[in-house]
């Protein structure tokens, strides 16, 4: 497909469609008699760019209906103080979304931040459990960039089915969940895109780079690497396939040699500009030849991209500013795969609703008897399993992990020693398919798509069942 000009995707018009779509929703939410969606935002220190973050999404917030609230805290709170704060607002009834603004100071686990948080109340979908739903091609909170390329390629009607697609970055909140959302099954409970996705990195070969842009349908750079060390203008003209759909999701400030000012430009040489500025360029580029992406070579790699424009080769492509990041900075954007919950029976299209999820659904299996999850006890348990489970090993079967029975009594022992008497029963079965009325412990092996291992474990404490989630990342 040749192009005379790409068309340019306004995310700043989408935004607008999809705010009035989530408007519509929430008030017929409200007016069915429910409570009106609340967010509480958590808000730590005083990082300019977060505050312009927090800003926009109550913003969004307010535009739809949606009651919102900031919670300011230093910089030097404590992480203890931190996991207290968003266990209270976890039972907090008044609360429906609940997220921590990213990132977080030096001395705080941004890991341990977002799994404190009750999968049904991850605004964010950071949580552990929405990403491994997400990977298990089930219904989750997908996080915000990710749904907004999503949104893009489905209102725009960009065809995935079959083709190519390379996405540039493998940011666990953002390249990873759009690979997952394209490469999947477009039959499974969670639809996904159906296609063939490539993942590359920084350290991804630049002529290996470029052969994988030649071959795709569709380019998504999201080249998060750290704030100081982007790459802007990565993806140059001849790196474009002709009719290729091209989403930049990069953010990059520049110094403008014209006018003095700032400017803000993308990961896509969007008007074909290259990067002229020498002290963006770096070295020459026959410094940087055979080099494997290390920045310096990568900036005077694009250095000399050429004055034809992306747009004109391009079939559908968005700039920067005013593309992608206006429908995901916007935080009302469709954040809700798959089929929805039909205990809540919330609005399709309210941020806040996606967010709330019955608690039923997000529940592991369960035994006869129904359980209640207690979040307050999550950041300690975690710690306690890990350490117990770390000096142990386990093993896989078919996808499936499976604990050593050795680890029997240093679980009793862990718990014990954390409840303050013994645990007189632990069983370790195994699992079985479709059927989770009559074990006790299971654990489930996701480590091929997240790296870490999910286990669920049940054990008999005060002679009553309590559920337990433990997550090893």
């Amino acid at each position: 497909m040749l192009c005379d000009e790409a068309t340019v995707i306004s995310g700043t018009k989408l935004a607008h469609q999809v705010l009035k779509e989530v408007r519509r929703d929430v008030e017929s939410w409200i007016s069915a008699g429910n409570q009106r969606p609340h967010l509480t935002v958590i808000l730590v220190g005083d990082n300019p760019a977060s505050h312009i973050y927090v800003r926009n999404k109550i913003k969004a917030a307010a535009a739809v209906g949606i009651s919102s609230e900031v919670i300011l805290r230093p910089k030097d709170i404590s992480q203890e103080e931190l996991l207290d704060m968003t266990v209270k607002l976890n039972k907090d009834s008044r609360v429906s979304g609940l997220l921590v603004q990213l990132p977080l100071p030096d001395h705080m686990d941004e890991r341990a931040v977002c799994n404190a948080i009750a999968p049904e109340k991850d605004v964010d979908g950071f949580h552990i459990v929405n990403i491994g739903r997400l990977c298990l091609d089930q219904p989750s909170i997908i996080p915000a960039t990710a749904a907004a390329v999503w949104e893009i390629i489905k209102r725009m009607g960009i065809q995935t089915f079959g083709k190519n697609v390379l996405v540039a970055g493998r940011s666990k909140n953002v390249g990873m969940p759009i690979a997952m959302l394209l490469h999947t099954d477009g039959e499974h409970e969670r639809p996904g895109g159906d296609a063939t996705v490539t993942i590359t990195h920084r350290y991804t070969p630049k002529e290996q780079l470029k052969i994988h842009t030649q071959l795709a349908d569709i380019v998504i750079v999201a080249a998060v690497v750290v704030v100081t060390n982007r790459i802007p203008k990565l993806i140059t003209t001849d790196m474009v396939k002709e009719g290729a759909a091209v989403i930049d999701v990069g953010i990059n400030h520049i110094h403008d040699p014209v006018t003095g000012k700032t400017k803000l430009i993308g990961d896509v040489d969007f008007e074909g500009e290259g990067l002229r500025d020498q002290h963006l360029c770096g070295e020459s580029k026959d410094k940087a030849v055979d080099k494997h992406l290390p920045v310096t070579a990568l900036r005077a790699y694009v250095g000399c991209g050429g004055n034809k424009k992306v747009k004109k080769k391009a079939a559908f492509i968005t700039p920067v500013p005013g593309g992608c990041l206006c429908l995901a900075s916007s935080g009302i954007v469709p954040r809700s795969s798959g089929q929805q919950s039909q205990a809540s029976n919330r609005p399709v299209g309210c941020l806040a609703s996606r967010a709330v999820h019955s608690q039923a659904e997000w529940r592991a299996p369960q035994c006869e008897e129904k359980l209640e999850v207690d979040y307050t006890e999550q950041p300690k348990l975690l710690k306690l399993m890990q350490t117990c489970l770390e000096e142990h090993h386990s093993y896989c079967i078919n996808g499936l992990c499976a604990f050593h029975s050795e680890l029997r009594k240093p679980i009793c022992k862990c718990l014990a020693g954390y409840n303050g008497e013994r645990c007189e029963h632990l069983t370790l079965n195994s699992y079985a398919h479709n059927s989770y009325e009559r074990y006790i412990a299971v654990g489930i092996g996701v480590g091929i798509l997240t790296s870490g291992i999910l286990a669920i474990i049940y054990c008999y404490v005060r002679k009553r069942l309590l559920q337990l989630e433990v997550w090893l990342i």
